[in-house]
């Protein structure tokens, strides 16, 4: 497993394109340059995805000794959702994984080709007595937003998601803006940013045609875009990176943690429970479980099962899942309820 951070030079590598990392922007996502010189801007939810899912692979290359790594959290659980929408994601779950299942036993891919799904459509339709069932064309779009993180919430309607939205060429002004007076030495409050964005949305507004112009946002939009920016870049900008290390450095005291990830404490047990065979219904033993648990969440953030005694395997294979995004695991066993948002390295 390749252990790397965020940071600037950081290579992604997809075929025959390479990605380089050229900054965090303050608004928390990465900018991101092709071998053309194109520049792309991505979520840390999105580049995480395509690491995980094989799509990028690190270029070992451009890795250095940083260990800074950022974390991002799990999706929400499916009961947070309303109850409508759970329904909706269940049924087109059940056309996902039955029509997997045919694909499996055909040896072959899941493919987009309508010749191909929808008799297995029908199929599925017919089993649920569904009377409308999807179109191979809807079917591919669900299985697009699944596949990549396997994460059922990902069916979801997006509606009950929506919550404010932003206008983009509202949002690309007011980047410009934070950079330009915000993200600077001389520490200008928020209203600079307030005047500068109502100024280049004006400027903007006369330079396009009517049907192209965007509406000024509110002064308590603005501020609220200020809030979310990410902090260490804010501060990296008007107070200077010294500054900021002092602010964001973590103090260890014994045994005293005061965040997730200070600390995993790891320990071994026997289980209190005896497997069987189930076809010679002799006895295989008891198995041996370890436990990585976070010091201040008190959280399990990873475990490991087998018959063999504690080893350095066991813990290496604990600290493996720790480590890693848990979406993966919690799709294998679709009857778990609730998020597991654990992972990462720990400090100590």
């Amino acid at each position: 497993m390749v252990r790397f951070a965020f940071k600037k030079g950081l290579r992604f590598l997809q075929k025959t394109r390479a990605y380089t990392l050229l900054r965090r922007l303050a608004n928390g996502n990465f900018q991101l340059e092709d071998d053309d010189g194109e520049l792309s801007t991505l979520t840390e939810a999105q580049m995480h995805a395509r690491w995980s899912t094989g799509e990028w692979q690190i270029d070992e290359e451009s890795l250095g000794r940083s260990s800074n790594v950022f974390y991002s959290t799990s999706p929400a659980d499916l009961r947070s959702a309303p109850k409508k929408d759970q329904d909706i994601a269940t049924r087109r779950m059940t056309y996902i994984r039955r029509i997997m299942e045919m694909f499996t036993v055909d040896q072959s891919a899941f493919i987009s080709s309508p010749a191909k799904l929808q008799p297995k459509i029908d199929i599925v339709a017919l089993e649920r007595e569904d009377a409308s069932p999807p179109s191979p064309a809807t079917l591919w779009r669900w299985w697009q937003s699944y596949h990549a993180t396997q994460c059922i919430t990902k069916l979801c309607p997006r509606h009950h998601r929506a919550g404010r939205r932003t206008n983009p060429t509202q949002r690309n002004i007011f980047d410009d803006a934070v950079s330009e007076v915000f993200l600077t030495p001389q520490k200008l409050p928020g209203k600079a940013v307030v005047e500068s964005v109502e100024r280049k949305i004006a400027r903007f507004n006369q330079s396009v045609k009517e049907e192209e112009r965007v509406s000024q946002p509110s002064r308590a939009s603005i501020y609220r875009w200020l809030k979310n920016l990410y902090h260490e870049v804010v501060s990296n900008a008007r107070e200077g990176k010294a500054a900021t290390a002092r602010e964001l450095r973590s103090v260890i005291d014994r045994l005293k943690v005061s965040k997730i990830l200070e600390r995993i404490e790891i320990d071994h047990t026997p289980a209190d429970i005896v497997i069987i065979c189930k076809h010679t219904r002799l006895i295989l033993g008891r198995p041996w479980i370890t436990l990585a648990i976070d010091r201040y969440s008190r959280m399990i953030v990873g475990f490991y099962i087998s018959f063999h005694a504690p080893s350095q395997a066991s813990v290496l294979y604990a600290l493996r899942m720790m480590i890693m995004p848990k979406d993966a695991i919690l799709a294998r066993f679709p009857d778990v309820k609730g998020p597991w948002p654990a992972r990462g390295l720990p400090n100590c």
